[in-house]
């Protein structure tokens, strides 16, 4: 590419595409009216079973950490209410 080929396409011109892809400039193919939303529902979809997973992974050990907090917190309040008496 060049400066010149730079210029063409930002002045909306359509750049020089080489010979591959000048055969098939004029080929279209037409989408379905409801590509978009079935492309956008499989990206929910892997983003939901995504989501899930992390949850199934992350929650049991945040659940753990929270039940060992639990006894500890206990065992530092009764340290404290000790130092507070002497």
């Amino acid at each position: 590419m060049t400066a010149g080929d730079d210029d063409q396409t930002a002045a909306g011109g359509d750049p020089d595409l080489g010979s591959p892809i000048e055969e098939l400039r004029d080929v279209a193919h037409q989408l379905p009216d409801r590509f978009a939303e079935r492309v956008a529902r499989r990206i929910e979809r892997r983003m939901l079973g995504g989501d899930l997973i992390e949850l199934f992974w992350s929650g049991p050990i945040a659940m753990l950490v929270e039940f060992l907090r639990w006894p500890l917190d206990l065992l530092d309040g009764h340290r404290r209410k000790r130092e507070d008496r002497s």
